[in-house]
């Protein structure tokens, strides 16, 4: 059974848990619906409400690098997260999604494009998403 509290319910109750799931966009929903599926207790937590601008002004900061539109244009606080603004649009990710991009300074993912895609047919319906 899912319940909405705020976050003020929640630190007044002292609900503790041993899985929490940081964030209700996208994949916090659909990881909180699996463990749900499996019966498995936790919690979702997310900074915004349930409708976007509660707490929009915790996107706010600074773009380094390349270009990239505003932050608070671009992601949202709120229950559904980023959805409220991508249009729907999904992709499954690609092997090279997962490999280091030191031109960008990143290092790739903890686990090889083979280790997700188990994973990946269970969220694909979820997302409108085709493999």
């Amino acid at each position: 059974m899912a319940k909405v509290l705020s976050s003020l319910d929640v630190a007044a109750t002292g609900l503790r848990t041993r899985v929490l799931v940081i964030g209700a966009g996208p994949l916090g929903i659909t990881t909180s619906i699996g463990l749900s599926r499996r019966g498995i207790p936790h919690l979702l937590v997310d900074s915004g409400g349930s409708v976007p601008g509660d707490a929009q002004e915790l996107c706010d900061g600074e773009v380094t690098g390349g270009r990239y539109p505003d932050l608070v244009e671009t992601r949202v606080r709120a229950l559904g997260g980023t959805t409220h603004v991508w249009g729907g649009h999904s992709h499954p990710l690609r092997p090279i999604d997962f490999q280091p991009r030191p031109w960008l300074g990143l290092k790739g993912w903890p686990i090889s494009h083979d280790e997700f895609r188990p994973w990946f047919g269970e969220v694909a319906p979820l997302f409108l998403i085709k493999d």
